[in-house]
């Protein structure tokens, strides 16, 4: 009776921290931040009009590993459980600004499905010939696990990545 009781209470005990730690995941806005520098404000980027930024949010739109990775790299991105993110300046259509002005930013984000967190990444990216990264590919299941690993709230909400932007 004394062994029922006790795994009784080491299950419950499991469980509840089981649910704090799902609970936490769900409400992780950004598990990656990509730090490419800060986000360019010369050329083609300066000049954004609202058509380029939906040609932006469909490329990170995209399901290719690849395809999304370079736009965060290149965009100052960041990776949510529901949402992918990137930064830009705001449309300023018409004129460059000045040099040394200050640029303000919008945050483009695009939502993805439970199933998009499950679609299969790859040793190589990009190369979808190489064998699947199982540990990346169902990595949205490992934030439970990481979470008291981390020393500091902070530490446990973001990770931040420094990626080389794509050739």
């Amino acid at each position: 009776e004394n062994r029922l009781a006790t795994a009784l209470v080491i299950a419950s005990v499991l469980a509840g921290i089981s649910g704090v730690y799902i609970s936490a995941a769900v409400g992780t806005d950004h598990w990656y931040v990509y730090r490419s520098g800060p986000p360019q404000t010369g050329g083609r980027l300066a000049n954004q009009t609202p058509v380029q930024t939906a040609e932006i949010a469909r490329e990170l739109r995209d399901e290719d590993e690849k395809a999304y990775s370079t736009v965060l790299a290149r965009y100052n991105g960041s990776v949510g459980l529901w949402h992918r993110c990137v930064s830009l300046p705001e449309a300023t259509h018409w004129y460059q600004p000045p040099e040394g002005a200050e640029v303000g930013f919008q945050t483009v984000c695009v939502s993805q499905s439970l199933e998009a967190q499950f679609l299969p990444k790859f040793v190589q990216l990009g190369n979808h010939n190489s064998d699947i990264d199982y540990l990346r590919t169902c990595e949205s299941l490992s934030l439970p696990l990481t979470l008291p690993l981390s020393p500091s709230p902070a530490a446990r909400v973001r990770v931040y990545l420094s990626l080389p932007l794509p050739h």
